[in-house]
């Protein structure tokens, strides 16, 4: 009996496979309200495809999936590169652009034309300059973010969650999973309870950058995706790391199966589903897209000691951070007067727009059809340098998911998005 007892319990121990670290509460933001209950997914490489061990009498086995790093400490020690490489790994240089759908265009006689536009245009729009190697990711943030520029975001193939790295090189803090879209829509590290998607493959998709793709769609709560996926074998799991950051976006789980070893990611359509029932309801109101788009892939050929390094042994790990407060306009007055070259600037000796943001999530204020800044709740900003008597204004959040419909004001204007109607149209400011 003793030796049926113990031959039973080794076969319950050789079926059971381990669980993930539990993830620590984190406060919801406005952006993580609407998100989905988590779900248990089992062990999976960073790739997606379960990862067995060697075959037994018992059969194969799951090993242990990456770990998820903690908020609250910093993450081990990383290596790079991995032991036992012959030469150095190769390292490609991904630049993509992030572009907004639903832009409400300004009436006739406010449109924009020439130079300046362009340069504005190159100015506000948010790129991802994403590094990619085996096993490991780095993007760095250029324009167009809530977070400052040249703010890094790296990822590593056995921990889930993300090291957010300052500017200056100098401190980091842990971005857990499901925290992304919080981090770029506001500047927080709020985390939404990621969940398993709903994976199904398309068959083959646009060529990008001269290589061919496949599609595949993901769907959570949250919205549907569409990535356009390119082989690159070179860069193993690194480029799966890349598909884990542009899915977190939309609360899919870390472990979700739609970049293999060897994919890249070259075209990705973030569509959000409306805001929930509870949400006030505001007449025009859209959920828009958020579309990423490679605009080049390059093979590198100088080598990047220390920059992959997940956390940078040189900075200092910080548990909390100041909250984003305040307004940064993007454009500055010799922007503006460059959309509409000829015509002076609105003058009075007041401000020709004040911008207030009533709500309880930052909100992006557009000018024109142009990204002119953000906005943080309970914050305002004076715009100076409009050369024209009017201006169009739309509000909107920075990945899109809640658009307001544009409007047209007469200058001066108090233009208050979440405020009532009587006070926040085209007033003077007070």
């Amino acid at each position: 009996m003793k030796r049926r007892a113990l031959a039973l319990a080794l076969l319950s121990a050789c079926h059971g496979s381990p669980s993930a670290d539990p993830q620590p509460e984190q406060p919801a933001s406005p952006q993580a309200k609407a998100e989905p209950a988590p779900i248990a997914t089992p062990p999976t490489t960073a790739a997606g495809a379960p990862a067995l061990s060697a075959s037994s009498n018992a059969g194969a086995v799951f090993t242990v999936p990456p770990q998820q790093m903690r908020p609250d400490e910093p993450p081990s020690g990383d290596t790079y590169p991995r032991e036992g490489l012959k030469e150095p790994p190769p390292v490609y240089t991904l630049t993509m652009v992030m572009r907004p759908s639903d832009v409400a265009l300004p009436p006739k006689g406010l449109d924009l034309a020439g130079p300046g536009v362009d340069a504005a245009r190159r100015k506000t729009e948010p790129t991802l300059i994403i590094d990619v190697t085996p096993g490991h990711a780095r993007a760095v943030l250029k324009e167009g973010f809530v977070l400052a520029d040249a703010t890094e975001i790296r990822a590593r193939s056995d921990r889930y969650g993300y090291v957010v790295v300052s500017p200056d090189g100098g401190s980091y803090r842990v971005a857990a999973t499901g925290s992304l879209r919080a981090l770029l829509g506001e500047g927080l590290f709020d985390v939404a309870p990621p969940a398993q998607p709903e994976v199904t493959q398309r068959g083959e998709g646009s060529r990008r950058l001269g290589r061919a793709t496949r599609r595949v769609e993901v769907v959570t709560r949250a919205g549907k995706s569409t990535f356009e996926i390119a082989r690159l074998p070179e860069i193993g799991d690194g480029g799966g790391l890349v598909c884990r950051v542009l899915l977190d976006l939309m609360s899919a789980a870390p472990s979700t199966a739609a970049c293999l070893d060897g994919d890249v990611p070259l075209h990705v359509e973030l569509r959000w589903n409306p805001q929930p029932p509870s949400a006030p309801i505001v007449p025009g109101r859209l959920a828009g897209e958020a579309i990423f788009d490679a605009v080049s892939l390059v093979r590198r050929l100088d080598s990047l000691p220390g920059a992959f390094l997940t956390p940078p042994p040189t900075a200092t790990f910080v548990s909390v951070g100041e909250q984003v407060s305040g307004a940064h306009l993007f454009l500055d007055h010799a922007d503006l007067l460059a959309l509409h070259p000829g015509e002076p600037p609105h003058g009075g000796g007041v401000p020709a727009l004040t911008l207030k943001n009533s709500t309880d999530e930052l909100r992006y204020a557009w000018l024109d059809g142009l990204p002119l800044g953000w906005v943080a709740p309970g914050a305002r900003v004076d715009v100076s340098g409009i050369p024209h008597a009017r201006a169009f204004v739309q509000w909107r959040t920075f990945l899109g998911d809640a658009i307001d419909p544009g409007r047209l004001v007469s200058l001066p204007a108090l233009v208050d998005v979440g405020a009532p109607p009587a006070t926040s149209a085209d007033n003077p400011p007070p």
